[in-house]
């Protein structure tokens, strides 16, 4: 499965960069035009990868009429939830492995740190999430078999 919380934050990051740093804009009053398409896929990109509603919460896509200045605040808005929802504490998903084979994944920033498992269906109870035996050496065989898994989307616990 692709770190698709990373590659948000990487797309954010080199826009930001280039419209900052790069100085790949106009006038903050000039229109953004082709630039809005791009704000919006990695706001809307970001609303569906990121657990936390509030990451996106009171960012609004943009116009292409829409001023640099605002495509600016945005970004730098998006950016700083962003960046808070990659430093918090792990967080721990069960995943499917075959029919009916659940593990326990602890992740941080999006990358598998740990695991356990085998589960039964019957065990893999959300609240019990955060507590169980986790082992870092599996990390690396989670890694390399992620194809063979699929997240269980209602078995998803945060702890900050």
């Amino acid at each position: 499965m692709p770190d698709f919380k990373n590659e948000v934050a990487q797309a954010l990051y080199t826009m930001l960069n280039a419209l900052t740093v790069l100085k790949d804009r106009g006038e903050l009053s000039e229109p953004i035009g082709y630039r809005a398409a791009e704000f919006n896929d990695l706001l809307a990109r970001a609303g569906t990868c990121f657990q936390n509603a509030d990451v996106v919460l009171g960012i609004v896509p943009l116009s292409e009429q829409a001023p640099f200045g605002a495509l600016i605040t945005g970004l730098i808005r998006l950016k700083g939830r962003v960046d808070l929802e990659l430093m918090a504490g792990p967080s721990y998903e069960y995943w499917r492995r075959g029919f009916g084979e659940y593990w326990a994944v602890e992740l941080r920033h999006g990358r598998v740190q740990a695991a356990c498992g085998p589960l039964s269906a019957a065990d893999a109870v959300p609240e019990l999430l955060p507590y169980l035996p986790y082992d870092d050496h599996l990390a690396y065989w989670i890694t390399r078999s992620e194809s063979d898994f699929t997240r269980a989307r209602s078995a998803r616990v945060r702890s900050d």
